[in-house]
């Protein structure tokens, strides 16, 4: 009775294997072409990320996974394809490209979903109509006069920080950086 439930078992494996190898074998053939890690059937490349809990440490993995290929690097997370950019003029392309607004389901894993790049198609279409409109040349260049005038602010704030010990000025920079914003928003 076991063997003949392992056995089934076994057969409706390989089967759904084939049906979907097959289904899918003109982007398994696109695919075949890039340099990626290896990956184990079923989990793929996944098995290096088990144990890693922050999102330090699979950034780290992730790091070391596409460090050894050309980009787009090809990592296999079960049977999901992520298709990993490293290069700027690489993810310009995906960036602009409309097939490729709907952001991947991992995003939401590291919480990622709020994001301007990472957030879901509606919010990001009505995101884009207002930057188009904020940062059109016209408009960045009348920020220019105010932030060459906070920019010298915030250098002369630095200077008087030069030969003291090591320190942590993210809030002081944090300050200046919405000092800046609200002057060229008011």
């Amino acid at each position: 009775m076991l063997t003949a439930i392992l056995v089934l078992l076994l057969s409706a494996i390989v089967s759904y294997s084939v049906y979907f190898r097959w289904t899918r074998r003109k982007f398994f053939a696109a695919i075949s072409s890039m340099k990626g890690p290896t990956s184990l059937p079923l989990v793929g490349s996944g098995y290096r990320f088990v144990g890693q809990t922050t999102p330090e440490q699979m950034h780290k993995v992730m790091t070391s996974l596409t460090g050894q290929c050309e980009s787009p690097t090809p990592i296999w997370s079960g049977q999901n394809l992520i298709l990993v950019v490293h290069k700027p003029e690489h993810a310009q392309v995906v960036l602009k490209s409309e097939d490729c607004l709907d952001r991947a389901y991992f995003n939401r894993y590291f919480q990622l979903d709020h994001g301007m790049l990472t957030t879901s198609v509606s919010s990001w279409k009505a995101v884009r109509k207002l930057l188009n409109m904020s940062l059109s040349p016209s408009m960045i260049n009348s920020y220019i006069p105010t932030v060459n005038r906070k920019s010298r602010i915030m250098v002369e704030q630095v200077s008087k920080l030069v030969g003291q010990p090591e320190q942590n000025f993210y809030h002081e920079v944090a300050k200046w950086a919405l000092d800046m914003i609200c002057g060229m928003v008011y």
